[in-house]
């Protein structure tokens, strides 16, 4: 891999921002509509 000058690595973070849906969706909710558990998404997912 060919080295990248220090030079080249420059950069900044310029913003940020957040957003909330509307419509929150819990794992429950999805438990549901999938078929599955709430186990089985945060195994999976982490979350």
């Amino acid at each position: 891999m060919p080295k990248i000058p220090n030079s080249a690595v420059n950069g900044v973070i310029t913003g940020w921002g957040r957003a909330l849906p509307e419509n929150v969706v819990t794992n429950a909710d999805l438990a549901k509509t999938l078929d599955t558990s709430d186990e089985w998404i945060i195994e999976r997912t982490g979350i």
